[in-house]
């Protein structure tokens, strides 16, 4: 039986409570949003915090699960009332973009979480014709 993944009532029985106050402490200290990297700056990527990335075909749901795991929303600006410009989006990113349409995603987008993880959104790789 599986579980609806936005109900916050289901406890996963691994979860204990020394994960979820280590968890609650990591949050707590603050998501630090890097400036967007492009293939002439990927030498900036130098933090000692440990990188997990997300990688895999367009429009499968990377930046969501990003914005979830750091939000806990699929599309935070849609909590906010002003959106922020295109530059402060590079610039200083609080979120994931997410859209409905393929290859939104075209940088690499860096969230420091607690000084301890940093959690890469990659851009998609395009799907084969004819598969």
């Amino acid at each position: 039986h599986l579980h609806n993944p936005t109900d916050m009532s289901h406890m996963p029985s691994w979860m204990s409570e020394r994960q979820l106050k280590y968890a609650e402490q990591l949050f707590s200290r603050g998501i630090q949003g890097y400036p967007v990297l492009v293939s002439s700056t990927l030498t900036n990527m130098g933090t000692p915090s440990p990188h997990i990335a997300f990688a895999g075909r367009s429009n499968v749901g990377k930046s969501t699960l990003v914005n979830m795991l750091l939000h806990g929303h699929p599309d935070p600006t849609e909590l906010r009332r002003a959106i922020p410009s295109e530059r402060r989006k590079l610039d200083k990113p609080r979120e994931a973009p997410v859209s409905h349409k393929p290859g939104r995603t075209r940088h690499l987008f860096r969230f420091e979480i607690g000084g301890r993880m940093t959690l890469v959104d990659l851009p998609g790789f395009p799907r084969r014709r004819g598969c």
